[in-house]
This record gives C-alpha cells, structure tokens and sequence, in this order.
C-alpha cells in the first residue's frame, strides 16, 4: 500500500470582519503578517498536490489545517487547489480537521468547515461523523476530530468524551488488521517529549495507552510544521508531515501489509515542484 501524508497547508485570504475584532482571528492576522508570511508559499500547495498524484498512491491522507484564520475564502481557495485528489478516484482521500479550521465560534466559519470537510470527503462524511474508522484492504484508519476553538493565546485541542469511547471500545474489539491512527496533533515532539499546554492535545491519554498496548502500529499527525519521525514503542512509530506550505515537505510510506514492513520518505519540493526524495526505512516497525 502506497500512502501519501501531508499537512497544514494554511490557505489565508486577507477578508476581515469586523465580528473579527473581537475574537481569535484579530491575533491570527497579526501573527500572519508579522512572522508568518514570509514563509507562506501557496505555489508549493500545488506542487504537492501534482507530485502526490504522479507517485501513484493507493490513499493519501491530509491530517488538518486547510485555513489560517478560518474563514469561508479561505476554505474555497483549499478546496480548489485540493480539487485535483477529490476528483481522481484511482486512490482513496481522507482527511480530518485542524485546530486553524475549527479556530473560532463564528458559525460562518463552522458552516465553511462543514462544507469543507464533505466535499474533500467526496460527499461521503461531515465534520460530527468522527470519529470513524475506515477500512482499507488490511488496514484500519481511525480519523479522530481534536479541534476546538481555544483561547487566544493558545493553540492547543482536545479528546472529547465521544471520541475517548469510540477508541476505548475499538480497543475491546480487536482484529489482526494494520491500525493507524489519523489525527493532528503530535503525540510526542520530534525530541519525544509531551507538548507543551499551548500546543498539546487533551484527553490523549487513551490513544498513548493503545500505543502501549499495541494496538496502533503507526501515526500520523501534523500541527508542528517541521517533519519528523519517531518511535513510540517497539513495534509503533508517529510520523509528523510538517508543512506542505511553510517547508515544502510530505511524507510518503510504502506499507507492506502482508509482513508489515513500512518504507518511509520524505518528499521535499524544489522549485519546479518535482521533489527530492530522502529515504529512511525502518523494517518490520508495524510487523503483525
């Protein structure tokens, strides 16, 4: 099985309100134009997204921050350069939200995600369908929602109750199946310690429990915008994307689903978009 991994592509339309002076996004567009925009780098989205398509993958998965601020503009400029995986059913495409696309209370923004997520879902999913689990030849990918509007001076997410439930009862239920969570937040950082309170996500204590118990074999998350990948048990590894838009980066992984054996690279842009493959494999990380 052939998997493409990217993430936080940051879509940003400079479209403020005035319902905006009072929340989150004031702080977002300052934060924007003040330290991130000289490395905001949209012709890289597509660049990604054609290189993706030419390596021929089985699923690519996106792992969350369609927007910046979460405006409706921005959502419509993510969908149309997503388009092109949407449209090609030669492979599977999923995705799960980020905390820049659950940003704030406007339910203009909410309405914006939820017409995001269904159609980048193919029409098959809305946004209060995670947690689910989609199975794919002998893999299980369970998709969990950890977004929620934090405070300004954070970026941080949470497990609601709901999602909590679904793994623990997942976890009752096992199969010989190739597990992979799916999710945006990190885990661990790239030096394996626990984010701190601004940027962690909450209630994560029962997905590092399934980890300990073997029953996910691999991760997959974004949120921190520099790649990496690390173990998480003897069997287990996380394997963050980074930023398709800040740092010209996506994970892709040959799984072997018979022995378990994953390949993994990464793909970094260069200026024609065609990419640069650095390879790491790690043998039999997720062997069943």
């Amino acid at each position: 099985m052939r998997i493409a991994h990217f993430s936080d592509i940051h879509a940003f339309v400079h479209d403020f309100q005035a319902t905006a002076f009072f929340d989150k996004r004031l702080l977002g567009t300052f934060n924007h134009f003040f330290r991130r925009s000289k490395d905001h780098h949209w012709d890289r989205v597509h660049n990604g997204v054609a290189k993706i398509k030419c390596m021929e993958p089985d699923i690519v998965i996106f792992t969350g921050d369609l927007a910046t601020l979460s405006s409706p503009k921005e959502f419509d400029l993510a969908c149309q350069a997503l388009k092109p995986l949407v449209e090609d059913t030669s492979f599977e495409f999923l995705i799960v939200p980020g905390n820049h696309d659950f940003y704030v209370h406007s339910q203009k923004c909410i309405d914006a995600l939820e017409k995001s997520i269904y159609y980048l879902s193919r029409n098959r999913w809305k946004l209060y369908d995670f947690p689910m689990k989609f199975p794919y030849m002998k893999c299980e990918f369970f998709l969990l929602n950890q977004a929620n509007p934090a405070p300004p001076w954070a970026s941080n997410g949470y497990l609601d109750a709901q999602s909590i439930s679904f793994v623990e009862n997942e976890l009752e239920n096992n199969s010989d199946n190739i597990k992979v969570l799916v999710s945006h937040y990190p885990l661990y950082d790239q030096s394996g310690m626990e984010l701190n309170w601004r940027r962690k996500c909450k209630g994560n204590d029962i997905l590092l429990n399934a980890f300990d118990h073997e029953f996910f074999r691999l991760a997959l998350c974004g949120h921190i915008h520099s790649p990496f990948v690390r173990p998480l048990t003897a069997k287990a590894c996380e394997i963050c994307a980074g930023s398709l838009n800040f740092n010209g980066v996506f994970n892709f992984m040959d799984l072997n689903i018979l022995d378990g054996s994953l390949n993994q690279q990464w793909i970094f842009l260069d200026e024609t978009g065609k990419g640069n493959q650095q390879t790491s494999t790690v043998q039999n990380l997720v062997n069943n």
